[in-house]
């Protein structure tokens, strides 16, 4: 069996709350000070002191404490223009965008435009994939080959496909420009392929479940890249555990359904490696401090996800310290290294496994040397400061081929969406969704769930009413996105199966829930009444003209 269809995303803004804004001054030293929001100090610094032709020692930027990001803030936002007007002006300055100017200048989702083909046995068996996107880019390059290669690298899904061709490009347009957002990629081809896979159980009248439960991921399974996924993983698992709460939504669903209110549910599977494109590292240094404090320093943003609670935690537990004995530093690239940008998820996982190294090399210098604190280590002339730095094992897919090693390890889940349907207006509501994640140890619960909950939340608004008009779109009253009364009830589960290369097993978690939550509310929508929406928003008006 061959099914072939097209499935369109669209532009979106970050709608994080905090408008862009920013001070910058000359210190007394000469060295141009910057402070602004940052998902990645360093990579800022580098790029202000280029725009501005100035050496890198003569510029030092400070995050301040960032209300949101989701991507957004990955590019330069307000940093270069504060910059050159202290420069210029040989005083301090401040720039605060309103949210007109936020919606105008800052980057956005990429719409995808995306050909889908695949091949099965009548069983049910994956047999090929063909994957065509073209990705608009807006009128800068900001993120689109990351977006891009990430995306097409995700476009099979967490299952198996033995044959497969996937091409992808990004395209200039005369919009604005496109930049990260949470997912790089991999929620345009997650709506895109779990929207296909329920189509072909559809065609074959096989059980939503039971295909992807067939053709899932498990360990020793070979992806498109070539890669040979050899560690643990935790999708079968995730299916499972879903099994009986999806067999009782689907009895719910059948038994509340009436002429006027459709019920019904809806999968999407999500798989993602935590990092950025190979190659990624991250640097961290832990230091014995003179009143025997341990002080990690890592140049690594916290948003509003929790990494500095995490680096805390991490830096605790391998030191053998209690909370109140760990002091983290993470915001000035004149006194951190460089733990890269906070983004595709690869935070715990990559930096947090720095932090974990080089604390335990402070631990060993302590244990062999026999000493037991700060002024011991000083007493024997042993350092007090100790560097690791964390470079996953991967490799750049080539570019013909795609064949590569692009992440070190993934993270896997199932979700699933109950939904409402009005027949008379087209209103659709989303009443449950249901989160199992295979996401490696979990370091911090409460953060993990709050991400995995402001996951589903965007996946929702994205699934059903987001969409940015260039210049049209500038205001939240233009912009809409979900509000409390949307919130639908929320289960987590989260499975405990350790990596082997992540701290503690840790794996990642801030892009997981987005990613299967659009698809699976289409997947619902289709299951309540019959109505199959290839191009989101998923308004109202598309599905009372379908009806």
């Amino acid at each position: 069996v061959v099914l072939e269809k097209t499935y369109v995303t669209q532009s979106v803004e970050h709608a994080y709350l905090e408008n862009d804004a920013g001070v910058a001054y000359i210190h007394e030293n000469g060295q141009l000070i910057i402070l602004s929001a940052s998902q990645n100090i360093h990579a800022h610094r580098k790029t202000i002191a280029e725009a501005l032709g100035l050496s890198l020692d003569k510029v030092r930027v400070i995050q301040t404490p960032t209300g949101g990001a989701f991507g957004g803030k990955l590019d330069v936002s307000v940093g270069g223009i504060l910059g050159l007007a202290a420069l210029k002006l040989k005083r301090p300055v401040k720039l605060v965008y309103t949210r007109s100017e936020t919606f105008a200048a800052t980057p956005k989702r990429h719409p995808f435009f995306m050909k889908v083909k695949v091949g099965a046995k009548k069983d049910g068996t994956l047999m090929a994939l063909d994957f065509d996107l073209t990705a608009d880019g807006g009128a800068y390059k900001s993120f689109s080959n990351s977006v891009t290669q990430r995306g097409l690298i995700h476009s099979q899904g967490p299952y198996r496909f033995p044959n497969a061709h996937v091409y992808g490009k990004a395209v200039y347009t005369n919009t604005a420009f496109k930049g990260a957002m949470r997912g790089f990629g991999v929620p345009q081809v997650a709506f895109a392929i779990e929207s296909i896979l329920d189509e072909l159980a559809s065609e074959l009248k096989i059980d939503p479940l039971a295909i992807r439960a067939k053709n899932g991921f498990v360990k020793g399974d070979t992806t498109i890249c070539g890669q040979v996924l050899d560690h643990p993983i935790g999708f079968q698992e995730c299916m499972e555990t879903l099994r009986p709460l999806y067999e009782k939504a689907l009895k719910e669903a059948k038994e509340n359904t009436t002429d006027e209110i459709k019920r019904g549910m809806g999968l999407g599977g999500v798989w993602f490696g935590p990092g950025r494109s190979a190659p990624d590292q991250s640097e961290a240094w832990a230091e014995l401090l003179p009143d025997d404090t341990l002080q990690v320093w890592i140049g690594a943003a916290d948003m509003g996800q929790g990494t500095d609670t995490m680096f805390w935690q991490v830096a605790a537990e391998t030191m053998g310290f209690p909370l109140e004995r760990v002091k983290v530093c993470t915001t000035d690239t004149e006194i951190t290294p460089d733990g890269n940008f906070s983004a595709g998820s690869r935070q715990t996982y990559v930096s947090g496994r720095a932090v974990q190294m080089a604390v335990e090399e402070l631990k060993k210098a302590m244990e062999e040397n026999g000493a037991k604190n700060y002024k011991e280590m000083k007493a024997k002339g042993l350092p007090t400061l100790y560097k690791a730095v964390n470079k996953p094992v991967t490799s750049r897919p080539d570019p013909k081929t795609g064949q590569g090693v692009p992440w070190e390890t993934y993270s896997f889940g199932i979700q699933m969406a109950e939904v409402s349907v009005e027949v008379k207006t087209g209103k659709v509501n989303v009443l449950k969704v249901t989160s199992v994640h295979d996401l490696g140890t979990v370091i911090n619960r409460l953060n993990v769930e709050g991400q995995l909950h402001g996951g589903i939340c965007m996946g929702l608004g994205y699934a059903l009413m987001e969409e940015f008009v260039y210049s049209k779109t500038d205001s939240f009253a233009k912009f809409k996105i979900p509000r409390a009364k949307d919130t639908p009830e929320m289960k987590v589960i989260t499975l405990n199966i350790p990596r082997k290369k992540g701290p503690f097993g840790a794996s990642g978690t801030a892009e997981y829930a987005d990613v299967p939550t659009a698809p699976a509310i289409a997947n619902a929508i289709y299951n309540a009444c019959g109505v199959r929406i290839r191009d989101l928003p998923i308004i109202p008006e598309k599905i009372k003209k379908a009806l």
